[in-house]
């Protein structure tokens, strides 16, 4: 008998146990926060990031990446310098943007590429002399948090050339780093203490107590979390720094996208893929190159996730092997736009096989999209398709306008509470964020991430 109430007694604590665990896991619903994306999404007021001056943030990559020699204007000489052929400053080592060559034509990735660029001019200048740049915006992206909560979204500071410097009048560039979930063993619920600092921004009045969190949360990290400012956080695989060039108000804004690696005792800006930017030829079934066929059986996979009738939910994911590294809207075909190499092929029998093919998984999805539509939508997960004008892309939807080629603009607007911030587009204020906006506070309510939420470079459009 004591025998059986003593199996009993354990019986009851094992599940006593279990309840413990599951209830760490799983927190009990609450009720939803209300959100103010101004203060936890999409920060523009100077107020709340003043601090964050562009040589502070590449002098506290380089000290925690322990590069002794570098300093922030010789790792920004040697970033721009990637953009001239060798030996540019002659830095041994480092990446030049001759560095694959391929019949004569630079290449990355093994598509072609121009070398060298007016990027490169900026190699030979000191813009911390002249202070050429200013944060114009940071951006919360939890909802960029993987399903299994492998990290937990990626946080974004983007500076201006506000000086409008010779040889480009517009240059922003974007620090987009990966938070990694320092428990991966709760999976998505290791990431709740960063949804808690977003959200809790939204109920800080104070200015200077809202500057003085985010600092903490990119400088010095939050509840056992690491910093955001750590050069892994920017290194291949991890997250990015963008960038993006032009005239304000044009359409030809030219992208780049780059990692930080460490070689040696210095730390190196190296070349890398833009995100969901194929090489436009691969579409056009007229040019046999080796990864034409295996892109276009790739791309059929695609379409599933392009059909989806939501705005904020249809995306894609493209291989890196398929991507390139210069977005230049001066190349004649566009190397980046789907429609334009897709169309070309109309008149041969393999641009009509593609044609069929894509038309016959839109039927298998039960999807009223038509080819162009669904190719559009591609190009919208491009930086280029992102930062455009408002294009109809099927099904009652149209893909919302960028502000003047972005989404987070240089030029100050007044809000309606009084605030002077930097203005971001309308696609940013009222499609994009109040998504990111709701999936943080249902998450922190305890639903579920949606599953769009891809993780480290997925997650489709940049959207700053």
């Amino acid at each position: 008998m004591k025998r059986l109430m003593y199996t009993s007694v354990l019986a009851a604590a094992a599940l006593t146990l279990v309840g413990a665990r599951h209830r760490a896991t799983t927190p009990p619903a609450a009720p939803a926060m209300t959100i103010d994306f101004r203060r936890s999404l999409v920060l523009t007021d100077l107020n709340d990031f003043a601090g964050l001056t562009f040589d502070r943030v590449l002098k506290t990559l380089i000290d925690r990446s322990g590069a002794t020699e570098s300093t922030p204007l010789s790792l920004y000489r040697q970033w721009f310098d990637t953009q001239n052929p060798k030996p540019g400053l002659a830095v041994a080592d480092a990446p030049h943007c001759d560095d694959f060559m391929v019949n004569g034509q630079a290449t990355f990735n093994g598509f072609p590429r121009r070398c060298p660029t007016p990027e490169g001019a900026l190699a030979a200048t000191d813009p911390f002399a002249t202070r050429d740049y200013s944060v114009i915006g940071l951006t919360n992206r939890f909802d960029l948090t993987p399903l299994d909560g492998s990290n937990c979204g990626q946080y974004r500071i983007v500076f201006a050339n506000t000086t409008k410097r010779w040889p480009t009048s517009r240059l922003h560039v974007i620090f987009e780093a990966v938070l990694p979930n320092p428990n991966p063993a709760a999976g998505v619920e290791g990431c709740r203490p960063v949804a808690q600092f977003w959200a809790d921004l939204s109920t800080i009045d104070l200015a200077s107590e809202r500057r003085a969190r985010v600092e903490r949360f990119f400088f010095d990290g939050i509840d056992g979390f690491p910093s955001v400012l750590r050069p892994e956080h920017f290194a291949t695989g991890a997250g990015r720094i963008r960038t993006m060039q032009g005239e304000p108000g044009e359409p030809n804004l030219r992208f780049y996208q780059f990692q930080l690696e460490k070689r040696g005792s210095r730390l190196l800006v190296v070349p890398g893929l833009l995100e969901n930017t194929p090489y436009g030829t691969l579409y056009n079934s007229t040019v046999d190159l080796p990864l034409s066929a295996g892109f276009r059986q790739e791309f059929l996979s695609q379409i599933a996730t392009l059909a989806i009738r939501d705005v904020n939910g249809f995306h894609d994911h493209i291989p890196d092997r398929y991507l390139l590294h210069e977005s230049n809207p001066e190349d004649q075909p566009l190397a980046f736009s789907a429609q334009a190499a897709f169309n070309q092929a109309m008149a041969t029998n393999g641009g009509q096989g593609f044609r069929m093919a894509i038309s016959a998984e839109l039927q298998r999805l039960g999807s009223s999209l038509s080819i162009d539509e669904v190719l559009l939508r591609a190009d919208t997960q491009n930086c280029h398709g992102c930062h455009t004008v408002g294009v109809y892309v099927g099904e009652g939807i149209t893909f919302p306008n960028a502000l003047l080629g972005s989404h987070i603009f240089e030029g100050q607007q007044r809000g309606e509470d009084g605030v002077a911030r930097f203005g971001i587009s309308g696609a940013l204020s009222k499609t994009f964020a109040p998504q990111r906006a709701k999936i943080l506070s249902d998450f922190l309510a305890g639903k579920p991430l949606p599953v769009h939420s891809t993780g480290t470079l997925g997650g489709g459009r940049t959207s700053d």
